[in-house]
């Protein structure tokens, strides 16, 4: 009876450690950069937010980015515009995890993931119609660079939580919509995705470099003296 009941207490405190230690490790592993304290702080600030979404006039802001995104002129202009709300979007889901608000702080995640898109959509379609997207790419680049520096810090910061609210998906949809923007201003300017550390990189091969071309040199038959 006493060896039954050391087993059947082993086998529960093996089922807690379990239960409350496997997801911890089940997050994916993404090969972001490590950023430093500057580099955030950098980031966070060219990413500016006034209000959390936690506040009772949020709602209000979001009505008024809709009616400022409406009048952009462009697919270029709305593009620039989206990248600017994606931005938002995502320093909110860091400030908001920062507070322990991790069903908000998903939810900034997916919105992120929509806007990201958007802009995306909004850029191929500006090229579709040839306006000028390559200073638009450069832009979209810099604010790309912040991004990963954001996601990079949230990362970290979920790697020893438990998994709630959606937190791994939004979080693997948002990595997928910034790997998608790169690829699409990569198009515009190849070379731009070396930038980013958390992608992988196609391993360039040099082109051979081409032997020169022979020069044919006439044979000179030797000329007959005569006497």
């Amino acid at each position: 009876m006493k060896i039954f009941s050391a087993w059947l207490l082993a086998f529960i405190f093996l089922a807690y450690v379990l239960a409350y230690f496997g997801p911890v490790f089940a997050h994916e592993d993404y090969s972001f950069p490590d950023a430093s304290g500057a580099k955030v702080s950098e980031s966070l600030e060219k990413n500016p937010i006034r209000h959390l979404p936690d506040k009772p006039y949020y709602l209000l802001i979001t009505i008024k980015e809709n009616f400022t995104r409406l009048s952009k002129p462009s697919a270029a202009k709305k593009a620039e515009f989206d990248m600017t709300l994606a931005g938002k979007r995502l320093r909110e889901a860091y400030e908001l995890l920062a507070k322990n608000d991790v069903k908000r702080s998903s939810k900034a995640l997916a919105r992120y993931s929509t806007r990201l898109n958007e802009a995306v959509e909004q850029f191929e379609k500006a090229r579709s119609q040839n306006q000028e997207v390559l200073t638009l790419s450069s832009k979209m680049a810099n604010s790309l660079g912040t991004h990963e520096t954001i996601l990079s810090v949230l990362s970290e910061k979920w790697q020893y939580r438990e998994d709630g609210a959606g937190f791994d998906g939004n979080f693997s949809s948002a990595f997928g919509g910034f790997a998608t923007a790169v690829d699409a201003i990569n198009n515009v300017q190849p070379g731009l995705k070396n930038r980013f550390i958390s992608l992988d990189k196609e391993e360039t091969i040099p082109s051979p470099i081409p032997s020169p071309t022979p020069v044919s040199t006439p044979s000179v038959s030797p000329r007959k003296i005569i006497y």
